[in-house]
């Protein structure tokens, strides 16, 4: 019988451990595709009104959605990387891996459009999908102590998540070096830093699905965090709406290392942030989520409130941030860090699910940790929404949230000791670690 854990792992990761388990990084080629789809935020704003039945709606949406796009990736020999709620990021390798992630964008946008098309569920309708897709050599990482984390980082990382955010919605950007290896027919009209995808590209050989291996059980722990491990081979699949605490710690300066000392370095790096943050989430007792993709770096996701709450979970959160600041990362941290009302639960496939939590407090967390104001994409609108939600709910007493009084900039916290606004307003930070929020202002150190 197949592992509960195993469509929670990447088939890049357990491919790894199973043929170079000692190994923290490889170089492999082929092409990225980072999909982002605006619109579910609102919907599960809106859905969380209704409760339980909301967030079992939700699921059911998720869920329905994803197939669809998840099955066209597949049927190109897609591997989905990460899950980030509601974006996603796939890797394709072999023979005319270009075009088969070409293909596998324009099958997804269409199979959305569809899905949106026949739904009969009021909000449905304003889910969009922008897609950047890059060709090149990738950095991967498998990092970490507690659990194996699997990161893919590098100038062929940034490059992915650049042509992603100049897409917009209903887009497909391609790097050029991914339209230098397709039919130059399906290469539409530059768009820096690449050109728009005009047509599906043909592939002469699809690779066919591939669900991955079979690691065994305490395989696939070794590659599931360990606040997850037990929550998901216990089946409570329930969805909910709860109250928590969410960090996103950026990490960046990896292609100054790569270009300096080399890839070993960048690999010792992650890996010395990965396990002081996973001593420090451990010690605690919170949640080490999952990494995403970033430019010139990535992110840690870390909640505190899911899958398990407890007494105090924001301030458990806040002493873990000061720990990792702590340990002196050689790498340059971002910490953003929110408190509100979220979407928990799994979604997926039968083939590859991800315990996820998303929502405003998660936008406006991640945001916040990035410093600056992202462009909003058609259909999205965060900042409106957030203020909605927040009309709509009593705060409790002791608030951790990133958005000021009136619906001012984001509060971040940098390793150069400074509070910040985005926009780079400096904060006085009194000594310690502060990470400012509405009418109050929590201090650890």
């Amino acid at each position: 019988m197949a592992s509960p854990l195993a469509p929670h792992v990447a088939r890049v990761a357990s491919e790894w451990l199973r043929d170079c388990p000692q190994a923290r990084f490889r170089e492999l080629e082929g092409s990225l595709l980072f999909a982002d789809i605006s619109g579910f935020t609102q919907l599960s704003e809106r859905l969380a009104r209704r409760g339980r039945v909301g967030a079992e709606d939700l699921v059911t949406i998720i869920n329905g959605c994803f197939a669809g796009l998840l099955e066209g990736a597949y049927e190109q020999g897609g591997s989905l990387l990460k899950f980030g709620g509601d974006a996603l990021l796939l890797f394709f390798s072999g023979p005319e891996h270009a075009g088969r992630a070409g293909n596998a964008a324009w099958r997804m946008r269409d199979r959305l459009r569809a899905f949106v098309r026949n739904s009969p569920i009021v909000g449905i309708r304003r889910l969009r999908m922008s897609i950047g897709i890059h060709s090149d050599q990738f950095q991967f990482f498998l990092v970490g102590g507690s659990h194996r984390e699997l990161i893919v980082t590098g100038p062929g990382a940034t490059q992915t998540v650049a042509c992603e955010a100049v897409a917009e919605a209903s887009e497909i950007l391609i790097s050029s070096k991914t339209a230098a290896l397709l039919d130059s027919r399906v290469v539409g009209t530059a768009k820096d830093p690449g050109w728009l995808l005009a047509g599906a590209p043909a592939v002469e050989r699809p690779a066919g699905f591939d669900p991955g291996v079979d690691l065994g059980e305490r395989g696939f722990e070794a590659l599931v965090p360990i606040a997850l491990r037990e929550h998901i081979k216990s089946g409570a699949e329930e969805p909910e709406h709860r109250d928590c605490a969410v960090a996103f710690v950026r990490f960046s300066g990896v292609e100054a290392l790569l270009a300096g000392p080399g890839i070993e370095a960048v690999a010792e790096a992650i890996d010395q942030l990965v396990q002081a943050t996973q001593a420090a989430v451990e010690k605690e007792g919170i949640t080490f989520l999952e990494s995403d993709i970033d430019r010139d770096g990535g992110k840690l996701m870390l909640v505190a409130g899911a899958p398990t709450a407890s007494d105090r979970d924001e301030e458990k959160l806040l002493r873990v941030l000061r720990q990792v600041v702590d340990s002196k990362s050689t790498l340059t941290l971002r910490i953003g860090v929110n408190y509100g009302h979220v979407f928990t639960g799994v979604v997926g496939t039968p083939f590859r699910r991800e315990y996820t939590v998303m929502g405003d407090p998660v936008n406006l967390a991640e945001k916040a940790g990035r410093g600056l104001r992202r462009r909003r994409k058609a259909g999205n609108s965060p900042r409106r929404a957030a203020l909605a939600a927040a009309r709509r709910r009593p705060r409790p007493r002791a608030r951790l949230d990133s958005q000021s009084d009136r619906g001012g900039a984001p509060w971040t916290r940098d390793t150069a000791g400074t509070g910040r606004r985005a926009g780079h307003r400096q904060v006085p930070a009194h000594g310690g670690a502060s990470w400012h929020g509405r009418r109050h202002a929590h201090r650890i150190g």
